[in-house]
Order: C-alpha cells, then sequence, then structure tokens
C-alpha cells in the first residue's frame, strides 16, 4: 500500500461549483421569502409573515456567507494541493535529470580518467604522451 494520500482536484474543483450553485439557491429562496408576502388579510396576520420571512432572509443570508467561505476554502485548497503537486514534479524532474547527468558522464570521466592513467604511465616509462 502506497504511502501518504492522493487528493482529486478535479473532484475539489466540482464541489466547489456545487457549493456556489448552493448559495445562489439559498439566496434566491431569501429572495423568494422577502417577496411574497402581499396582504393576507385582516389582523397581524401580514406582518408576522413579513417578520418570519425578514428572519428566514437574514438566516438565510448568513447561510449564504457561510457557503461561500467554504467555497473559498475548498477553492484555496485546490490551489494549494496544485502547487504541492507542482513542486513535487519540479523536484523529481531535476532529480531524474541529475541521474541522467551523472549516467551519462561517469563513463565520460572514466574514460578521461584512464587515458590520463596511461599516459602518466607512458610519461613515466619515457614514451611520448
Amino acid at each position: 500500500m502506497a504511502q501518504g494520500f492522493t487528493v482529486s482536484t478535479g473532484s475539489l474543483a466540482i464541489r466547489i461549483g456545487e457549493l456556489r450553485s448552493l448559495a445562489s439557491a439559498v439566496e434566491g429562496a431569501a429572495t423568494a421569502l422577502g417577496t411574497t408576502c402581499g396582504n393576507l388579510g385582516p389582523g397581524e396576520l401580514t406582518a408576522a409573515v413579513q417578520e418570519v420571512s425578514g428572519q428566514w432572509s437574514d438566516g438565510l443570508g448568513k447561510m449564504r456567507e457561510k457557503i461561500d467561505t467554504m467555497a473559498d476554502n475548498v477553492s484555496a485548497a485546490v490551489d494549494n494541493y496544485e502547487l504541492i503537486e507542482q513542486g513535487g514534479e519540479d523536484r523529481m524532474t531535476a532529480l531524474g535529470d541529475s541521474i541522467l547527468v551523472d549516467q551519462t558522464l561517469k563513463p565520460l570521466r572514466d574514460t578521461t580518467i584512464a587515458l590520463s592513467t596511461q599516459r602518466d604511465a607512458l610519461k613515466a616509462a619515457g614514451g611520448k604522451p
């Protein structure tokens, strides 16, 4: 089993859209509550319905703010996960490049050392390099 965790930023992005859609629906419901209270007849009934409508509208407005905050937080999390993912990819690319360079240069280095050793041996034996 692999260590760590996996984050599906695509799924999180979908959740952001869903939260924003929910926030719009809540806003629509709050608006509808405020506009549906006409004259409901004699007495205090209209005033009571308007008071309840105002309370619901306030509550739904606060809910909209919380939903917007959640969507913003999920969006920030997506941005952070993508930044972390890019950083990991960049580090792995640099490591791969480093290993590739080392593997490519090692034979050249070994050949240079061998030729230098042969040249030094020829000089020591009185031959021409």
